[in-house]
């Protein structure tokens, strides 16, 4: 059994199919105008998943420092152009217990480096509202007003941006007034 891509035809030809969908629109929009963005989460320590025990065991112990780092713990949502620049800030969301950055005194001095926009939330995952906030914030003032995003499928992506786009038959992203295409990988 293999584990790689490759292994799988159906996949190669959808990532072929979805390639020859998108060539068109980057041909007119450009490769320097062309983003793709995806969350990525990672934990603050990390653990192999594997102990060493005697067979037959019913129960194995393992030492961690922090319970709470060894589930997910931030999220990036980077944005790169089809011509291999990444766009600046990059959005982040910290774990917090409260979802969010409690007090004055923190929100006063959290360290907020200019290429960084960052959030919290009690998981330390991008919910919808993140991806709202990263969409308007991060994404379209950041970016051409002409424009073409491709985004994954994950629901948090579509409920947020497809009440305001005209799916693929339209230019125009009506909510923000400006020409953006938007293509999903569904």
């Amino acid at each position: 059994m293999q584990s790689h891509v490759q292994a799988d035809p159906l996949i190669r030809q959808s990532a072929e199919e979805f390639v020859n969908q998108v060539k068109p629109y980057i041909n007119v929009i450009g490769e320097g105008s062309t983003y793709n963005a995806d969350e990525s989460g990672f934990n603050l320590e990390i653990h192999s998943g594997r102990t060493l025990t005697n067979m037959g065991a019913k129960r194995v112990e393992a030492t961690i420092q922090s319970l709470s780092s060894m589930t997910h713990s931030y999220t990036i949502m980077p944005i790169i152009s089809a011509d291999g620049n990444l766009l600046s800030p990059l959005y982040i969301v910290l774990k917090e217990s409260t979802g969010t950055f409690v007090g004055p005194e923190v929100e006063k001095n959290l360290f907020r480096p200019s290429n960084m926009y960052i959030a919290a939330s009690k998981s330390g995952k991008l919910t919808t509202q993140h991806f709202k906030t990263w969409f308007q914030e991060v994404y379209l003032r950041n970016t051409e007003a002409t424009s073409l995003l491709l985004l994954d499928s994950w629901t948090g992506h579509l409920r947020e941006l497809i009440p305001h786009t005209i799916r693929q038959t339209s230019k125009y992203f009506n909510k923000y007034q400006t020409k953006r295409l938007l293509l999903y990988n569904l």
